[in-house]
């Protein structure tokens, strides 16, 4: 129920904005996110309208908005709130990845803590025309698994392996309008920093860059980035934004059912941290409030009037 006793102003910022837009008037995603759910529909269904539906807030008796008032900048945080949970949501896709970053950084931290070398890779291929995406990255990700065996199955692994956490980039090339699929890759091994002899095998197994990491940190945060710094090198939220629908379609029949990221499982068991392979759990993570506050739960749209000005 809602406090009848509270007297805390809530600012009126773009959160509560957003919220008190959406519970009186008809919600309607951002043209992005409707780009992407309407080519995602032809591939799954359920997965378009959850995300055309994300951050759709109906409060309601059955489903209270819970919020809580914070000290940082935004000066509230909200909870109960309905997110798609998907990598492909111009919503839920940059949180997921923010989320990675800093899993990621702590493992490369703890690491580094450990005594152990990183060595920043990249793995990639020739980039391709429109239309060529899904067989280009096909083949990127099966030499890329032949580079980069399990340990049973390579003898000549560098000493003191741990293998590493990887994620797949795909970009279109504004300018030259190509694709661009590549492979971000930061290695770890126990006993100290690679050798030349070490990183020149790891070029010759097809590794296109393969240098030490000056700063693992910042090397793992760079490799779960959700966007390229470059105006012209273009990701699917930024496609969608320019609505350029051939490509979208186009990455999003690509990237289906693919697995495109992962965490090494022994740098894991090493570090005693995991990895952060699931996008659903990373999402929840990014809604997470803290519980040692004590919410104001909102259950109509008039409340959150109330709310606002007490």
């Amino acid at each position: 129920m809602l406090n009848e006793n509270h007297t805390t102003k809530f600012p009126l910022d773009a959160v509560s904005e957003g919220i008190l837009a959406c519970s009186v008037a008809p919600f309607k995603p951002s043209k992005a996110a409707e780009l992407i759910a309407a080519e995602l529909s032809v591939i799954s269904p359920a997965g378009a309208a959850a995300l055309a539906n994300c951050g759709h807030f109906p409060i309601s008796r059955a489903r209270p908005i819970a919020v809580y008032q914070g000290t940082g900048a935004g000066g509230l945080s909200v909870g109960n709130l309905r997110r798609c949970r998907s990598r492909r949501c111009p919503i839920c896709g940059p949180q997921i990845r923010k989320q990675l970053a800093n899993i990621w950084a702590a493992r490369a931290a703890q690491a580094s803590e450990k005594g152990c070398g990183a060595a920043m890779l990249r793995f990639s291929l020739s980039r391709c025309e429109p239309g060529e995406l899904a067989p280009m990255l096909t083949e990127l990700l099966c030499d890329f698994k032949r580079a980069v065996p399990p340990l049973s199955r390579w003898p000549s692994a560098p000493s003191g392996w741990l293998g590493g956490d990887w994620s797949t980039e795909i970009d279109f090339d504004a300018e030259a309008r190509t694709w661009h699929p590549h492979i971000h890759m930061q290695a770890f091994r126990v006993g100290g920093g690679f050798t030349p002899g070490q990183l020149d095998d790891l070029k010759a197994r097809g590794f296109s860059y393969a240098e030490l990491s000056a700063s693992p940190v910042a090397v793992a945060r760079y490799n779960a980035k959700a966007r390229n710094a470059k105006a012209h090198i273009l990701g699917l939220i930024d496609l969608a934004e320019l609505g350029l629908v051939d490509q979208v379609a186009e990455y999003l029949a690509a990237i289906h059912g693919r697995r495109l990221r992962a965490s090494s499982r022994l740098l894991s068991a090493f570090v005693g941290l995991p990895g952060g392979d699931n996008d659903a759990a990373l999402a929840g993570q990014a809604l997470r409030v803290s519980t040692e506050q004590t919410p104001l739960r909102i259950f109509s749209a008039v409340e959150w009037r109330s709310a606002l000005t007490a």
